[in-house]
């Protein structure tokens, strides 16, 4: 039986004299371990369409211990990214959390959306990676079902927890800017002492 998928190639591994190793996060079938024969000849169809990072749709061969790619049809690799070094480290992270933690060939249509959004972000050339990788790790352990609480710790009035979809609503969270942080609840910002 052959399947035809559309994913973001999360991780690939050598093996054998030829091969490779593919971790894909698919559309249709979540995290999916595919494996690409004689991939790494020079005379290989698909030696340049399987690269880290690469977005496309993947025609899939079903086999009895592990699945093969037989063709890739490529929308996108990503060229902006690939130029900036800062972006590369983001989008390798952004890999590499998907791949430790996601276990199961589960459908998550939202997982899959947090994936490609954050790279079109920062193939748009989005400056602060920093807010950008925050946001990734709050709603993909989200997603996963893991409920991440980030503590802010006012003074004498004891301490607050922000879910991540509130997280997500305060922009900049520093001692100048923070304003009606707690909704609607106006909190000076003297009083405020970031608890991690």
């Amino acid at each position: 039986m052959v399947y035809k998928v559309q994913g973001i190639i999360l991780r690939g591994k050598d093996v054998g004299g030829y091969d490779r190793l593919f971790w894909i996060y698919t559309k249709e079938r979540g995290k999916i371990l595919v494996k690409a024969k004689s991939v790494r000849k020079k005379e290989s169809k698909l030696n340049g369409l399987l690269e880290i990072f690469n977005y496309g749709h993947f025609l899939i061969a079903q086999g009895k211990n592990i699945d093969t790619i037989t063709n890739v049809w490529l929308y996108v690799s990503w060229p902006k990214i690939r130029k900036n070094l800062s972006a590369i480290w983001v989008a390798y992270y952004f890999c590499e959390l998907a791949d430790r933690l996601i276990n199961a060939p589960e459908v998550d249509l939202g997982t899959w959306r947090l994936l490609t959004g954050s790279f079109v972000k920062l193939e748009q050339g989005e400056k602060n990676t920093g807010k950008l990788s925050r946001f990734f790790e709050y709603k993909l352990l989200e997603f996963l079902g893991y409920q991440p609480e980030v503590n802010i710790k006012i003074n004498s009035y004891g301490n607050f927890s922000l879910t991540p979809s509130q997280l997500a609503r305060v922009e900049l969270i520093s001692k100048k800017s923070i304003k009606n942080l707690l909704d609607g609840v106006p909190v000076s910002a003297r009083f405020l002492s970031i608890g991690m």
